[in-house]
């Protein structure tokens, strides 16, 4: 299996069995992708955007099959800050 697509991204496995990675850092800045591994493929697919950068945030799937990612820190390169939000992913 390759690497996360990302350093410090929230990894979280679905109930469906993809992994799931949200966030993380892209050249030392906190980013909004979120990528699902395709086992088949054996690769990672980005499947949409968060509204906020992240890095170093937590993912949970819920019984919905939603996923909540909370928190993280948002990294622009010199600056780190705590991100003291919540989203709900659908897909």
């Amino acid at each position: 299996m390759p690497a996360p697509p990302r350093p410090g991204a929230a990894m979280c496995r679905l109930a469906d069995g993809r992994l799931l990675a949200v966030g993380g850092l892209l050249d030392a800045k906190s980013s909004r992708f979120v990528d699902v591994y395709d086992q088949v493929g054996n690769g990672w697919e980005p499947i949409r955007e968060l509204s906020h950068e992240r890095a170093h945030a937590a993912a949970v799937e819920l019984p919905d099959g939603s996923v909540l990612v909370l928190g993280g820190h948002a990294h622009d390169g010199s600056e780190d800050k705590l991100v003291a939000s919540i989203e709900r992913l659908r897909f």
